[in-house]
C-alpha cells in the first residue's frame, strides 16, 4: 500500500525529473539522450506511484536481479539502491534513510 510519505517522495522524484527534462529541452546544446533519460525516469517512478491503484504488485530488487523477469510477471520493479538515493537526492531526507539503515544494523560506511 502506498503511504502518503511514499507518494510524496515519489512525486518529488517525478517533479525533479520533469524539471530537469524541461531544462535539458530548453538547452540548444543538450544531448537527446539527456532528455530521454529523465523522461524514462519519470515514467519509471510514475509506474511505481500508480502500482497500488492499478492493483499491481511491486518487487524490490538490486543490480543482481534482472528487472526483465519482474516485468515478465506483470509486476512493477523497484530498484532499491537507485530509488533510495533518488529519494534522498530529491527530498533531502538523508537523516531518515541513515537512521532506518542504522536500525537495521547497517554500519555507517555502507
Amino acid at each position: 500500500m502506498t503511504t502518503d510519505r511514499t507518494a510524496n517522495s515519489l512525486n518529488s522524484i517525478i517533479r525533479a525529473c520533469r524539471l530537469i527534462k524541461q531544462m535539458n529541452q530548453a538547452r540548444p546544446d543538450a544531448r537527446k539522450s539527456d532528455v530521454l533519460y529523465y523522461d524514462m525516469l519519470q515514467s519509471y517512478y510514475n509506474r511505481l506511484l500508480n502500482a497500488h491503484n492499478e492493483n499491481k504488485l511491486i518487487a524490490a530488487h538490486t543490480d543482481f536481479f534482472p528487472a526483465e523477469v519482474i516485468y515478465a510477471m506483470d509486476i512493477v520493479p523497484m530498484h532499491t539502491e537507485v530509488t533510495t538515493w533518488m529519494m534522498v537526492l530529491f527530498t533531502g531526507e538523508i537523516e531518515d534513510i541513515l537512521s532506518a539503515s542504522a536500525e537495521l544494523g547497517m554500519v555507517p560506511e555502507i
